[in-house]
C-alpha cells in the first residue's frame, strides 16, 4: 500500500490547509488526484484512454508500458455512475467494443447525457484508483465515500472488487502519469 502522507495545516497549523489536503477533502476525486499528482481528474489528462472492461483496459496498459519510459506509471482509475455501460455505447470509437472516443466520454462527468435516463442504482458517482500487482492483476480498488460533508474521517477504502455492472457503468481510464511517491507501485514503462 501507498501511503498517502498528507499533511493537514501549512506553518505548524497557523497558514490554513495545505492544497494537498484541500484536495483530500473532495472525496473519491480527490484522491483519485492525489495518485495521480494531477489538480484534474483522470477524464481530462493528456495521453489518457478510455475502456468499457478491464481487460481491454490492461491490454492498453500494456501497449503503454512499452511506450513509456522507467520514471511514467500508467495508472489505471475507474469511473462508475448511475449511466450503465449498455447507455453509453453511442461513445465508443467507431468499430471497437471497448474503447471509448476519449474526448467525447467526458460528457459522462456533467452527471447529464441529452436523451439518456440513467438506469444505474447507485445515485451517485465514484472515483477508482485501481492498485496492480507487478503482473498487473488487481490488487485491491482504492476510494471514498463522499466529500469531508458526509465522510468526517476521511476514510479510504480497500476493496476487492467494484460495484456489478448491472449496478453501476464502469469506464476504465488509463493515464500515464510522472513517477511520484503517491502514484501506485505498479505498473511503469519499460523503455
Amino acid at each position: 500500500m501507498r501511503f498517502l502522507n498528507i499533511q493537514k495545516n501549512t506553518w505548524f497549523g497557523f497558514g490554513g490547509e495545505t492544497f494537498d489536503y484541500s484536495t483530500f477533502k473532495q472525496g473519491c476525486m480527490g484522491l483519485n488526484k492525489l495518485r495521480l499528482n494531477s489538480e484534474i481528474g483522470p477524464f481530462f489528462i493528456p495521453n489518457s484512454r478510455a475502456f468499457a472492461t478491464l481487460d481491454s483496459a490492461i491490454q492498453a496498459q500494456k501497449q503503454m508500458i512499452k511506450k513509456y519510459d522507467r520514471e511514467t506509471k500508467i495508472i489505471i482509475s475507474a469511473y462508475q455512475s448511475d449511466y450503465l455501460n449498455s447507455q453509453i455505447t453511442k461513445f465508443l470509437i467507431p468499430n471497437s467494443k471497448t474503447e471509448y472516443d476519449y474526448n467525447r466520454i467526458k460528457i459522462i462527468t456533467s452527471g447529464n447525457i441529452d436523451g439518456v435516463i440513467p438506469n444505474g442504482k447507485t445515485q451517485c458517482f465514484d472515483f477508482i484508483t485501481v492498485h496492480q500487482r507487478s503482473d498487473l492483476t488487481v490488487l485491491y480498488y482504492e476510494t471514498m465515500d463522499f466529500s469531508i460533508g458526509r465522510n468526517p474521517n476521511l476514510i479510504v477504502k480497500h476493496s476487492s472488487q467494484i460495484l456489478p455492472p448491472d449496478f453501476a457503468g464502469t469506464i476504465y481510464i488509463v493515464t500515464p502519469i510522472r513517477s511520484h511517491y503517491r502514484a501506485p507501485l505498479w505498473p511503469r514503462g519499460v523503455k
